[in-house]
């Protein structure tokens, strides 16, 4: 997607982000890493709420680090305002934005972001940011237009739809999963000789089988020929070519 999308408002911010995950998150940490000088989207990093602290801020401290960006928006995916105040969430995610300001990143927004309605952690002016919440806009985003007009997937209701988008529809059989193992770790079919020292000039490494098998030339000039050493029962090796 090229087309260039100008985000000038947290409503727009946190309506964005399921588009850009390509699912909507839960219980989850975002953080978009700002580029100057027109604080253009960078890198964004989820994380698990249930990370513990000293984990968060690391994998925080080290993108910083490797981004070099000097500025962020954090949003905070919970349950509910009430169940995060005091939480021991919350500790977390307080100290790991503390390590991030520590470390010269310009923390723009914290938004909280819950039942599509969203509050700013840091603002604490009721005429900027309403105690009740502010509302994310219902209808589709403009990134999501795009992600489905690029051909892209709908956006998952959660990672965990995502993933299984990507899992195997039929288990195979158990049978088959055994007969593969098998053939992975058993001993060298019957039918795959080594040939004799006279023909490797000739012959060439079979694909996908072990070093000692070996297809050559019915027209060896060796003249003992290895053809009569494969099993009748065997299938004939292919002619070089």
């Amino acid at each position: 997607m090229s087309e260039r999308l100008t985000l000038s408002s947290p409503s727009q911010v946190a309506a964005a982000v399921p588009a850009l995950l390509g699912f909507h998150p839960h219980d989850s940490l975002v953080v978009l890493w700002l580029e100057p000088p027109r604080l253009a989207l960078a890198c964004l990093l989820r994380l698990d709420l249930t990370t513990r602290e000293a984990e968060m801020s690391r994998q925080l401290l080290d993108t910083a680090s490797r981004l070099d960006t000097p500025s962020a928006i954090a949003l905070v995916y919970a349950e509910s305002l009430a169940t995060w105040i005091d939480s021991p969430e919350e500790t977390a995610v307080d100290a790991a934005m503390h390590s991030l300001q520590e470390a010269g990143v310009e923390l723009k927004d914290l938004l909280l972001v819950t039942h599509g309605r969203w509050w700013s952690l840091m603002c604490t002016d009721p005429g900027c940011c309403r105690p009740e919440g502010t509302p994310i806009p219902a209808e589709t985003s403009v990134l999501e237009a795009q992600r489905v007009h690029h051909g892209l997937p709908a956006v998952a209701e959660s990672r965990e739809d995502v993933a299984a988008g990507y899992a195997l529809r039929t288990p195979l059989p158990q049978h088959l999963v055994s007969r593969a193992q098998e053939r992975l770790n058993g001993p060298v079919p019957a039918r795959c000789v080594r040939a004799p020292a006279c023909c490797l000039p000739k012959g060439s490494r079979a694909r996908g089988r072990p070093r000692s098998c070996w297809w050559w030339s019915r027209t060896s000039t060796c003249g003992t020929g290895c053809w009569p050493t494969w099993p009748a029962t065997s299938t004939a090796p292919a002619s070089t070519r």
